[in-house]
């Protein structure tokens, strides 16, 4: 056979060129394999499935603003479900009561454990044969009968005159002066020119007066009650008919005021002699053996050895009443001072005004 030859001298065929689309939006020439419109970006019919041209679009915005929307929404319900729990946590307790808190649960301390005590071992009777191994026993040793002691006889002395000294009480005295003072004297005691120990008047010798100074005497005024005072060197210028005077307030009180003597030094004293022309009343001797006068009667530096209630109207102490002289002796003998005052309180029975003719301190 032949080889099939081709006839070259045939015509060509030339396949026919497809027919032109045109856009279906803007009309433009679009080829038939092109799928996009060159001009407005259409696609070719049935690229899309059908869809009218520019849909595209559409469809991808709304379906991204549905998911934005969507999402919106669930993160506004998150934060109002969150809001509202953190109210209704703060708004619990309405009656104002707080809420109380249990406190952490602390673990208390483990309790010892203590081995349990061995039990006793039995007693064993002595000379008993003891297992080897096993603990010794306890020796039951019964206590020694105590023998009965004879109670101790003491001899009795026979009762005999008791030698305890009897102690008689001495009864209380009051002093019946309105003078606070303490260590006063009473009518009948010490102070009032009695002997309160010592020895007795007629075993003494007779007390003699004490040679006084010049300007030995002076009116004694701590609370400024005098209202008028005379010469105190006529108190001792050894004339009965020249007196020292001084002259208190007629107010109906006590004097309150007195005539001091300086001895110059200490020196033994065992009373005082007044003669004076305004007898009656109250006298309170006082003494110090102090280098200086107590500025006040109730200092505790004066001493109150004696007092005498009724001037030149007492026989105490050998007076004689009325004939103007008043002795006051001081108990025990005396004792030795340097200052010696008559403190003058209930006034005599002429007025206010106290006389003293002569005045003597004896040793």
């Amino acid at each position: 056979m032949r080889p099939y030859v081709p006839d070259v001298t045939a015509p060509e065929m030339t396949p026919e060129p497809a027919p032109a689309r045109g856009c279906a939006n803007c009309g433009a020439t679009m080829q038939r394999h092109q799928d996009w419109c060159l001009e407005c970006g259409t696609a070719a019919p049935g690229r899309l499935g059908g869809l009218r041209p520019g849909w595209r679009a559409v469809s991808t915005t709304l379906g991204l603003t549905l998911v934005l929307v969507a999402g919106a929404g669930a993160a506004s319900y998150a934060a109002l479900s969150s809001d509202a729990n953190r109210e209704a946590i703060a708004a619990a307790p309405m009656d104002g009561t707080p809420v109380a808190q249990a406190p952490p649960a602390i673990p208390g301390p483990a309790a010892p454990v203590l081995p349990a005590p061995a039990p006793p071992a039995p007693p064993v009777a002595p000379g008993a044969p003891v297992a080897p191994g096993a603990p010794a026993a306890p020796t039951v040793t019964a206590p020694a009968a105590k023998l009965p002691v004879a109670p101790k006889v003491v001899p009795i002395k026979p009762a005999g005159p008791s030698t305890t000294a009897q102690v008689t009480p001495k009864p209380a005295t009051t002093r019946p002066s309105s003078t606070p003072r303490t260590g006063a004297t009473v009518p009948g005691g010490r102070g009032e020119g009695t002997s309160a120990g010592g020895p007795k008047p007629a075993e003494q010798s007779a007390p003699v007066p004490i040679e006084l100074g010049k300007d030995a005497v002076d009116v004694y005024d701590p609370y400024k009650r005098a209202t008028a005072s005379g010469r105190p060197a006529a108190a001792y210028d050894g004339d009965k008919k020249t007196a020292f005077e001084i002259t208190g307030p007629a107010d109906g009180k006590e004097l309150q005021f007195g005539v001091v003597v300086d001895l110059g030094s200490v020196k033994q004293v065992r009373g005082v002699e007044l003669t004076t022309m305004t007898p009656g009343g109250r006298v309170e001797v006082y003494a110090t053996d102090s280098s200086v006068v107590p500025p006040d009667i109730l200092d505790t530096r004066w001493d109150h050895p004696a007092s005498r209630a009724d001037v030149d109207g007492s026989s105490r102490g050998a007076n004689k009443p009325g004939d103007g002289v008043e002795r006051i002796l001081f108990p025990k003998g005396g004792a030795a001072y340097r200052y010696v005052t008559l403190w003058f309180t209930t006034p005599p029975k002429g007025g206010s005004k106290v006389s003293v003719a002569e005045l003597e301190v004896l040793g």
